[in-house]
């Protein structure tokens, strides 16, 4: 409970941030301004070098003193080459430094079992739906129904809202639930899931997967399809809504001929068509 009341769980804490999880802060240490960045990155790559080259002068038992004109000059030029060459990291280390910070929202842990309870209750109706156990889809409406009759400011989930007739919901009423074509109740039912589901994922957006992720071998252009989720609650919807429409992950044809991106409907299967198979165990 520290730790959640601390750094915060499932939702982001700044928006402005993107999909970014560590939010960037400017600690006001270093040098803004670039181009007096790069005078002082200068200025303290020649005193560096400088200094080093005095260091090895004093191993040999030598001054400056102790260098003619012409090793003075020689000197000089390995000062001035040194610099240069140290300046880059000089200026590397006065740019302005960062503190890097968890991007999360503080959530109470009341509100942390309230988004428990939500998703309980969808992957509830989901099974219930899923298996077509009307009985028991009945006898859960009714006990939303009676919850809320028996306490009219008890908290249930947004699902169990939509079963016990919330009135800014299409719930269930007497008549479907009491109809003997138990193909209305189930419809209104999932329409109850589904809208909730929707509202989860409402700000998931498309995208494609990063380029390095891409099959390198693929003989013409493969984008693949991903998603941008803006938090994690967001992603685990996400997740949700895609096993309620039995999608698959992707998995790429393992012929290196193809390489292309297939959804896989099997944990053992690697090739895209028995095509691509028969190819890859021909091959020499």
């Amino acid at each position: 409970m520290r730790w959640v009341q601390k750094y915060g769980l499932l939702r982001r804490k700044d928006e402005s941030q993107g999909w970014a999880i560590v939010r960037r802060e400017d600690t006001g240490r270093g040098i803004s301004d670039p181009k007096r960045r790069k005078v002082e990155a200068r200025r303290l790559a020649y005193v560096k070098a400088r200094r080093s080259l005095l260091v090895k002068l004093d191993e040999f038992g030598a001054s400056l003193d102790d260098l003619s004109s012409e090793e003075r000059e020689v000197f000089d030029e390995r000062v001035r080459q040194k610099a240069s060459a140290g300046a880059w990291l000089e200026e590397m280390k006065l740019r302005p430094a960062e503190r890097r910070t968890l991007n999360q929202a503080p959530k109470s842990l009341d509100d942390f079992r309230t988004e428990v309870s939500n998703a309980h209750s969808a992957l509830g109706l989901y099974k219930v739906l899923r298996e077509r156990e009307v009985g028991e889809l009945r006898a859960r409406v009714e006990a939303a129904r009676e919850k809320k009759k028996e306490d009219p400011h008890v908290v249930l989930s947004e699902v169990d809202k939509g079963l016990a007739g919330d009135k800014d919901l299409a719930g269930i009423g007497d008549g479907v639930l009491t109809t003997q074509w138990t193909d209305t109740l189930v419809f209104r039912a999932a329409m109850i899931l589904e809208m909730f589901v929707k509202q989860k994922v409402a700000s998931v957006r498309l995208g494609f997967f990063d380029p390095v992720d891409r099959p390198v071998k693929a003989p013409v252009y493969t984008p693949v399809q991903s998603w941008n989720c803006p938090d994690l609650l967001s992603a685990v919807y996400l997740q949700f809504y895609l096993w309620m429409i039995k999608a698959w992950p992707m998995h790429i044809c393992e012929n290196e001929r193809c390489s292309m991106p297939f959804p896989a409907t099997r944990t053992d299967k690697i090739y895209c068509t028995d095509t691509c198979r028969s190819a890859a165990r021909d091959r020499p």
